[in-house]
């Protein structure tokens, strides 16, 4: 999807994932892997509110076909979601302006010791993921 340079995404591209009506993708926070399947970071803005995007994420991620794991609902919502060999972290928060704000990142669901993509740094200096978590 960002294959070449200067190429940009067009939502029609995340036909597995839910973009709300009339969602405008923030290119600049938006940093997609690879085609079918995708992986990355997809930021949208929508005009809807935060309880009604939730519900609908909710309800139309299922229909996509994928599994709710987790959810929370807080300033800044969030449900997890798994499908396959991925897992879908979708973010909902109040835009500063009016509407709100949405992220949606997809990742390969790891196994033992996790799975990671990219060169394994977050751009900040610090580790992509954390330690594994050590199961008794």
């Amino acid at each position: 999807m960002f294959s070449d340079v200067g190429s940009t995404p067009s939502l029609a591209q995340f036909n597995d994932v839910l973009i709300p009506a009339g969602a405008k993708i923030y290119v600049e926070r938006t940093l997609i892997l690879g085609e079918n399947p995708w992986y990355g970071q997809l930021a949208l803005g929508a005009a809807g509110e935060l309880p009604a995007l939730f519900e609908q994420y909710r309800r139309d991620m299922q229909a996509l076909g994928w599994q709710e794991i987790t959810s929370i609902r807080a300033a800044i919502s969030v449900i997890t979601f798994m499908r396959e060999d991925r897992v879908a972290t979708v973010q909902l928060q109040a835009s500063r302006l009016r509407g709100s704000e949405i992220t949606i990142t997809i990742s390969p669901r790891g196994g033992v010791g996790g799975a990671t993509i990219g060169s394994g740094a977050t751009g900040r200096g610090g580790p992509s993921r954390p330690a594994p978590v050590q199961r008794q």
